[in-house]
């Protein structure tokens, strides 16, 4: 987002566009003794999101994130100071850029366990993250901390809080869908999840193992999520979906 001189990123991809990303805006900085990036956010902490952080955090005036995004990013093997955000929040945070409010929430663990969206009030502007996987097979992040019930529950009060007229940017979406939609999104997202929960507890009380379980190439009713344009397997979230509805038990190379 770009007002007056101010400008805020939300998540910084991976290492090899940050520098990319740094020459494009420089023409953009009011003042050379200011800095480049007034606010970075990071959405959580997975590597396609905050792979280029160690290289545009030090052009940003302040970085922020949710306080498990942070946790979860020290808990790595890879960890990197200059690569995490100074400031952190528990559920709600906002500040104004230039006349922009933005606003951050995060309504519990989804598909990790920190996950923000982030509201540009005066734009009417939300980006979600990775909370929709626009019509395409999502990632599942169970050792991160997701949850797929509470994830159905907060793309309902996402659809609550805001209105017809917001627009949502996605955190990934199908080549034919792509990642700009409306609050209709939020509920396509919810209908997914639902129904491969549903699925998944079917399954099991027709005493299906996790093993066979992972056969399923297809979501009864969302069988156009998964395709050969896409990366992401429908047997990792069953597998996931599983292991919540187990307690999360180990991981399975079933």
């Amino acid at each position: 987002m770009l007002r007056e001189d101010q400008l805020v990123i939300v998540d910084t991809q991976y290492d090899r566009t940050a520098e990319s990303t740094i020459t494009t805006f420089e023409d953009h900085r009011g003042n050379a003794a200011d800095p480049l990036f007034n606010l970075l956010i990071n959405t959580h902490h997975h590597g396609d999101h905050t792979g280029g952080n160690a290289a545009m955090m030090p052009h940003a005036g302040r970085s922020v994130a949710h306080e498990a995004c942070v946790r979860l990013q020290n808990a790595s093997s890879d960890a990197d100071d200059a690569a995490i955000a100074e400031t952190t929040f528990a559920d709600e945070w906002s500040t104004d850029v230039a006349d922009e409010t933005v606003s951050l929430h995060h309504d519990g663990p989804a598909h990790t366990g920190g996950d923000a969206t982030i509201f540009f009030e005066r734009a009417n502007i939300v980006h979600t993250g990775d909370l929709v996987f626009n019509r395409v097979v999502p990632f599942i992040d169970v050792d991160g901390g997701a949850h797929v019930e509470n994830w159905i529950s907060t793309l309902e009060t996402l659809h609550d809080r805001y209105d017809d007229d917001t627009q949502f940017i996605f955190g990934h979406g199908h080549p034919d869908h792509g990642i700009i939609g409306s609050r209709a999104g939020l509920l396509q997202m919810r209908d997914y999840l639902t129904a491969l929960s549903e699925f998944v507890q079917a399954k099991r009380a027709e005493g299906v193992d996790l093993g066979t379980l992972k056969k399923e190439t297809n979501l009864p009713g969302f069988e156009e999520y998964s395709s050969d344009d896409w990366p992401l397997p429908l047997a990792q979230n069953l597998e996931a979906v599983y292991r919540e509805q187990m307690g999360n038990t180990p991981a399975t190379s079933s």
